[in-house]
């Protein structure tokens, strides 16, 4: 909280400013005050009389009632006849007062002078007066501008004052003083200084301060002061307000406070109305203060919104603040509070709201968006009510709130958090109900150690996680919706009498609800959709004696077996299936998509899983302290963390299985044993997990006739006291390192084929011992075999060769036997060890080594990196061809720069062939190098590539090779408009022009569900939207092609519910004379959904199309005499109409002169938004046409 305590800091340093003394002597200058002309007011304040009208005068000094007698001023000293001091000029530097009257209790007042003081002293000065009023006058003086001692019920109007190095109103111990309509500048110092003032008023006054370390105004110790209107700007405080009581502040605009705008402090009974301030440190602070009431207040560009401090009884309603730097709003020690109608936007670096020790409270209506850290901080407090709050856009936590006690949460609206959106600690009589919370980037509600907590009708949506309740006591988590996770719906983990019934949980990306540990839980008609329920791996049975009853999972109840035994279940008929301390069970036929853990089997004996369809699981099958389990023929994937995972599980079975797609960490894997002795791995296949078998403190697993396909890291991998492992008859290829054993001894790896990988099989760490690597076939591969320590390894009759790097290497590894080997055609060194010589055999220490391709007899082999020797080395030269097997290649349609390299080996090669899929590809005759094929040019899909090399006696050798060739090409889509649709419409469709080479299918989502789905050719693509409901929706429309390339188009619309037909006005009808000219109809229709018009003419249509809401102008000129009929019809969008009839009389004219017929054919001008105009033009001779049709 090292932000919320430099705050703190900072409002200790504003307390301990210095207060102004009543009889404080400021700073002088003998420089004359000169306007800043670059500030403007509004008032027509100061003196009305131009320098021509005025009377210059000496500084005049009233002493007594009796000197305006003397001097002869006019007026009696009466409210009705108060003395007059009015259009005078004094300009004086003479270190005399402008106007100085005191000791008088007349009537007197000072109007449209004008006085400049260029001493060091007031300008006008009243002391011990009880009737001054001082109006329309300009005041200008080098040091104080107006002061007042004593003087009460003094009026200050419509005046201009200005100081350049002191006050430029002072009001000491005046009683019933106005300042009102006047401008007020200082240049160093306080612009009104009002100290012991009851009864103080400020009405509609614009003061303004240079000097950024003084007050623009300072109220100290005055009661029922009220200050109303105008404005205050720069200062280094705007308006400070000390020991006062009963103080109204309203319509004040405050600006540019280096420190502050308003401060008050042990200022009681203050209410604040229609307050704004921009550009401020503090915008508006309170400290000690009691039965405050802030209303209407807005902020704009301030490094503080409302900062609030030691205060009871406090009411803010409509509070906006915009552009803050650190907290929107901060309250810290506040008993008894009603904050409603608050508007923060746009917190730069720090807290929307942040509160410490809040008592007895409530906070309504708040709308938080855009914050820089946390949308709400609470700590320490109770009787807590948050109410219909909607916090969006938040760079931390939504609402944290910490140590409170009785705290009610409704309708609380949370939508993109980077942190979790509700986060509850140390929290006691909790109720959550009733909001919602989406895009949360972390988990949406977190609830820590409360007692007596209740969460109910809450939705979240797309959120990274839903609900994790911990340690909490008493918990109800009911009737809730919870949807599209990407990790866990919700966690109930170490709670006691925790209750969760009613929750509806659709597509968790892991866990529907996971349960960890706690006491006398209730799980009940809880329904989850593409999720399941998990549990926690407990040393105790008595965890999992809970209550559990009415779930369903995809639309099937939950098998939940506790203690049964020897039975069997048709696992088709429930949609999760958990057993608990059961034996000598079977399950059969079980079919599981979308569900965080299908299987899950804790302190059971026997259980045997048959005939099992697992597609998109985060877990596929857990055991935990499960002894022979038996699972046969099963396909498992998913995207996820492990897909078999078996704790503390002796002699499994895993028989006739595949797992594949458990890639999404690096701790994900197809199949992981821990702790878990004497499995059996048989006739399996694990492809495109992130590791295939994992075998972490298992011992003596047999992994036979098992296929072990493209994995981004390990194939199989055994670590510490993994111990007398076989791995046998096996294919694995395309993984990091194939085998990888790590400080593990006594593996037997045996028969089989290692291609592909980084390193084909590795041995491991110092504890790496006793290894037997036989008959297996290492090729294409970086390395084949890597020995990194570990001592006493038997290699033999394994076949290790095209290898990009070495064939074999060992480093820092003796006492090994390696012999009846090949090694050939490895591109480094066949072979490399650093051991001396003799320390490792590189032969049978009788009379055969191994064979090498690089060796030439006779003589001895020599190792690379040492001293290390095969004594009896053989040559190998193969007599007939061997040619590398490649891997499977894909490019992409229209691609170019694609071919393929071999390097066959033959005594005496002579040439080959390749066809693609049967057809004769390319030809050539051997060069002694190697074979390089074009493969550019092919058609999309699969194509099937054989090599075949012949030598001079007509020995052959293929290597065959797939090629994929794929569409990466994007679809194309047009974009289309957003729009109106209608509820009650039919027919209202969107429609997109698509293509692409291979047009698959396309899905179509509104508002992230799926709408409607289907099939797609080049050309156009309609979706019919009829059925989507009232409101604002997002469409979004993907269109794949077959290789899953996709291109989207992202449409709103607005259905709407418009019953309101359109209107037109009735139009008269026109009578006109045969031959003249334009006469015109003009219909007016209007509507707020205009679409289209239709004109008749004697009941045959002339004219239609779309209407923008436009007035429609329809010319008739041209007609023979006779009687017309037109009519107009409109439609709205929802297919509402309205319709005129508007009859047009032709006359005769007296001669018999045909009327000129004007050629101009149909001019039709449609406006597409209001205010255009429909023009049609009709001649006679069409109109003789269709009549006479």
């Amino acid at each position: 909280m090292i932000k919320r305590m430099t705050s703190v800091l900072l409002l200790s340093i504003l307390i301990a400013q210095p207060l102004l003394a009543v009889t404080s002597t400021f700073t002088t200058s003998n420089n004359r005050y000169e306007r800043n002309s670059s500030i403007s007011y509004s008032l027509a304040a100061g003196t009305r009389l131009g320098p021509d009208d005025m009377t210059d005068h000496v500084p005049i000094l009233i002493n007594g009632t009796q000197d305006f007698v003397d001097q002869g001023w006019p007026g009696a000293g009466t409210s009705g006849n108060p003395y007059l001091i009015a259009g005078l000029n004094i300009s004086w530097g003479i270190g005399e007062i402008g106007i100085h009257i005191l000791n008088t209790t007349a009537y007197f007042t000072i109007r449209d002078c004008l006085v400049v003081q260029d001493s060091s002293i007031q300008g006008i000065f009243l002391e011990n007066t009880t009737h001054g009023i001082i109006e329309y006058t300009t005041v200008e003086s080098s040091q104080k501008g107006v002061s007042c001692y004593f003087a009460n019920n003094t009026e200050i109007v419509n005046c201009d004052i200005s100081a350049s190095s002191s006050i430029a109103i002072e009001l000491v111990q005046c009683v019933d003083s106005i300042v009102g309509t006047s401008k007020i500048f200082s240049d160093d110092s306080v612009g009104i200084l009002v100290n012991q003032c009851p009864n103080f008023q400020s009405t509609g006054n614009n003061v303004l301060v240079n000097q950024v370390g003084n007050y623009a105004v300072y109220i100290n110790q005055s009661n029922n002061t009220i200050y109303t209107g105008g404005s205050i700007t720069l200062g280094g405080y705007n308006m400070r307000i000390d020991q006062s009581h009963f103080i109204d502040i309203t319509n004040v605009k405050f600006y540019d406070g280096d420190v502050f705008g308003l401060y008050c402090s042990l200022v009681d009974d203050i209410n604040l109305n229609n307050l704004y301030f921009e550009g401020a440190s503090f915008s508006l602070l309170m400290d000690s203060c009691n039965d405050v009431e802030i209303t209407d207040v807005t902020l704009e560009d301030c490094t503080y919104g409302i900062y609030i401090a030691t205060c009871n009884n406090l009411y803010i309603s409509n509070y906006v603040a915009n552009d803050i730097g650190i907290f929107g709003f901060y309250l810290e020690d506040i008993y008894e509070y009603n904050i409603e109608n608050v508007d923060i936007d746009m917190v730069s670096s720090d807290m929307g709201i942040y509160g410490e020790n809040i008592y007895n409270g409530t906070f309504s209506d708040i709308l938080l968006n855009d914050i820089g850290n946390e949308g709400i901080y609470f700590s320490m407090g109770e009787n807590l009510t948050i109410t219909n709050a909607q916090i969006t856009d938040i760079d931390s936590y939504g609402v944290y709130l910490v140590n409170f006690d009785d705290v009610t949460l409704q309708d609380i609206h949370i939508e993109s958090t980077t942190d979790t959106a509700l986060y509850i600690d140390a929290t006691d009589n909790l109720e959550v109900n009733s909001g919602s919370i989406r895009y949360s980037e972390s988990t949406a509600l977190y609830v820590d150690s409360g007692v007596n907590v209740t969460i109910s009708n809450y939705v979240f949506d797309r959120n990274y996680e839903g609900v994790y309740a911990t340690d909490c006591t008493n918990i109800e988590i009911t009737n809730n919706e919870i949807s599209k996770t990407q990790y866990t719906a919700m966690s109930i983990s170490s709670c006691t009498n925790a209750f969760v019934e009613g929750n509806t949980i659709d597509q968790a990306g892991q866990d529907g609800i996971a349960q960890n540990y706690g006491d006398d839980i209730t799980i009940q008609d809880n329904v989850m959709t593409d999720a399941g329920f998990r549990f926690t791996m407990y040393t105790s049975i008595s965890y999992y004696e809970i209550t559990f009853t009415g779930n369903t999972v995809n639309g099937l109840p939950v098998y939940y077996g506790f203690n049964e035994s020897s039975d069997t279940i048709d696992a088709n008929n429930y949609g999760q299936i958990i057993m608990i301390n059961c034996t000598d069970m079977l399950a059969l036929d079980g079919s599981y998509d979308s569900i965080s853990a299908p299987i899950q089997l804790f302190h059971c004996t026997d259980i045997h899983v048959y005939y099992t369809q697992i597609t998109n699981a985060h877990y596929g099958i857990i055991g935990y302290q499960t002894d022979e389990f038996k699972l046969l023929d099963a396909s498992i994937s998913g995207g996820g963390i492990r897909g078999i995972y078996l704790r503390y599980c002796d002699n499994a079975d895993i028989l006739d299985t595949a797992v594949s797609g458990y890639k999404d960490t690096s701790n994900s894997y197809g199949i992981h044993l821990y702790y878990s002795d004497s499995a059996k791995i048989d006739d399996c296949e694990l492809y495109h997990n992130y590791r295939a078998i994992y075998m972490q403190y298992s011992d003596n697993t047999i992994i036979n006739n098992s296929k072990i396909l493209d994995h981004q890291s390990y194939g199989i991998w055994g670590w510490y006291d993994s111990d007398y492992t076989i791995i046998e008859n096996s294919v694995i290829m395309n993984a990091s390192w194939g085998i990888y054993g790590d400080a593990v001894q006594n593996y037997t790896v045996r028969n089989n084929v290692v291609k592909y990988c980084s390193i084909g099989v590795r041995i491991g760490g110092t504890s790496a011992m006793y290894w037997l690597v036989e008959n297996n076939t290492i090729e294409s591969n970086s390395d084949g075999l890597y020995i990194s320590f570990g001592d006493y390894h038997i290699v033999t009759d394994n076949i290790i060769r095209w290898n990009n790097d070495d064939g074999i290497y060992c480093a820092g590894s003796i006492g090994n036997s390696i012999h009846h080997n090949i090694f050939a055609f490895n591109d480094g060194d066949n072979a490399w060890d650093n051991g001396g010589l003799n320390s490792s055999l590189w032969d049978d220490n009788v009379s055969m080594g191994n064979w090498w391709s690089d060796y030439t007899a006779p003589g001895t082999y020599s190792i690379t990196g040492g001293s290390q020797i095969d004594y009896y080395p053989m040559a190998y030269a193969p007599t007939t061809p061997i040619i590398e097997q490649l891997e499977e290649v894909y490019y992409a349609e229209g691609s170019d720069g694609h071919s393929l390299t071999w390097v066959p080996q033959d005594d005496n090669l002579r040439d080959w062939t390749v066809t693609i899929d049967g057809n004769a590809w390319d030809a050539d005759a051997w060069n002694l190098v190697d074979i390089t094929v074009d493969i550019d040019g092919l058609n999309y899909g699969t194509h099937t590539l054989v090599l075949t090399v012949w030598d001079v006696d007509l020995n052959s050798a293929s290597s065959t090779v797939m090629i994929y060739v794929y569409d990466d090409t994007n679809p194309s889509i047009s974009n289309e408009p957003d729009r109106l649709a209608f509820v009650d419409k039919t027919g209202q469709e969107i429609t997109w022009d698509v293509s692409d080479l291979h047009p698959a299918d396309y899905r179509v989502f509104v508002d992230d569900e799926i709408f409607d789905s289907g099939s797609w050719t080049t050309g156009t693509l309609s979706v019919n939207i009829d059925s989507i409901g009232l409101g604002y929706h997002d469409l979004l429309i993907y269109v794949y092609d077959i290789d899953g390339n996709r291109k989207g188009d992202h449409v709103q619309i607005r259905v709407i519910d418009d019953d309101t037909a359109p209107t037109i006005d009735d139009v008269s009808d026109i009578s006109y004379t045969e031959g003249s000219t334009e006469n015109v109809i003009v219909w007016s229709p209007e509507d707020q959904y205009p679409d289209s018009y239709r004109i008749e003419f004697n009941s045959s249509t002339i004219k239609s199309g779309s209407w923008g809401g436009s007035k429609i102008i329809l010319n008739v000129d041209g007609l023979n005499p006779g009687t017309y009929e037109y009519k107009l019809t409109v439609w709205d969008g929802n297919g509402n109409s309205a319709s005129d009839t508007v009859s047009v009389t032709v006359n005769a004219v007296e001669d018999t002169t045909p009327p000129l017929i004007m050629d101009l054919g149909l001019l039709l001008i449609v406006g597409g938004g209001i205010g255009a105009v429909v023009v049609i033009v009709i001649i006679a001779m069409q109109i003789k046409k269709r009549r006479a049709g």
